[in-house]
C-alpha cells in the first residue's frame, strides 16, 4: 500500500534562504513521494468455504482474510509539528528552573537563538500494518422453521503503530537525569512494532420462521 502523498499544493509553505529550498521534499534525491517505501508484494487474500453434509440438515461455513490497514492521518500530521513550520519548546523542571507558573513557563524571548526543541519521527522502512480476521459456523435445521448457528470469529492484527518517546531521561533517585540527547527535548518515534492483540467471539443464535413474511432472531 502506497503512502498519502500530497495532490494539491505541494510546493507551498516552504522555506527559501539565501536562494535554495531548505526543507525536506518527497519524491526528490531518490526519496519516496510519500516518505515511506512501500512493500508492493503485500499479499491480501481473502477466502470463504461452505459445504453441506448431505441430507442431514448441517452446514459448515468459514472465511478467512488479510487486510491492510492505511496510515491514519496522526502520523503525518505530528511530521508537521517540526522545525521549521512549528517549534515545540519543551519546558524541562528541575532545581535550576524556576517554577513554570511562576515565571510565565519560562518560554524564551521571540527572537533568534538556542531553544530546546521535540522532534517527531519514523521508520521510513517500516513494514505495512495489517489484520488477520477469520470466522466459522456451524448451522443445523431443526424443522421447516428453525435453524441452531454456532459461530465463532476472530482478529489478528500485526505490526500495529504506536508511539515511543525515545529521549526521555531514564527515572532514578534524586534529580531528574540528563536526557540520552541533552540538547534535544522529547523525541517521537512512530514504530510498527510486532505485537499483535487477538480478540474472538462466540455467540449461538437461533432463527424461527413462522411465515413467509415473519422472520425472528433469538439469542441463547
Amino acid at each position: 500500500m502506497s503512502a498519502l502523498t500530497d495532490t494539491f499544493r505541494d510546493w507551498s509553505n516552504l522555506l527559501v534562504e539565501n536562494g535554495r529550498l531548505n526543507a525536506f521534499i518527497g519524491g526528490q534525491n531518490g526519496v519516496p513521494r510519500g516518505l515511506t517505501y512501500p512493500n508492493k508484494l503485500d499479499f491480501a487474500p481473502r477466502i470463504g468455504l461452505t459445504h453441506q453434509f448431505g441430507d442431514s440438515g448441517l452446514v459448515w461455513r468459514m472465511s478467512y482474510g488479510i487486510f491492510y490497514t492505511p496510515v491514519d492521518l496522526n502520523t503525518w500530521c505530528n511530521q508537521l509539528h517540526n522545525v521549521p513550520l512549528v517549534f515545540p519548546i519543551t519546558q524541562q523542571s528541575d532545581n535550576f528552573t524556576p517554577n513554570p507558573a511562576l515565571a510565565g513557563f519560562n518560554f524564551p524571548a521571540p527572537v533568534l537563538g538556542k531553544t530546546t526543541v521535540s522532534f517527531a519521527t519514523f521508520d521510513p522502512h517500516a513494514p505495512a500494518q495489517y489484520v488477520q480476521q477469520w470466522s466459522a459456523s456451524l448451522q443445523k435445521s431443526l424443522g421447516p422453521s428453525t435453524v441452531l448457528e454456532a459461530g465463532y470469529a476472530g482478529a489478528h492484527g500485526l505490526h500495529l503503530q504506536r508511539a515511543d518517546l525515545i529521549n526521555n531521561a531514564p527515572p532514578g533517585p534524586g534529580l531528574i537525569q540528563p536526557r540520552p540527547a541533552v540538547s534535544d527535548g522529547d523525541v517521537c518515534r512512530w514504530n510498527r512494532v510486532p505485537s499483535r492483540h487477538c480478540r474472538s467471539q462466540f455467540d449461538l443464535p437461533r432463527q424461527q420462521h413462522q411465515s413467509p413474511s415473519e422472520h425472528r432472531q433469538e439469542l441463547v
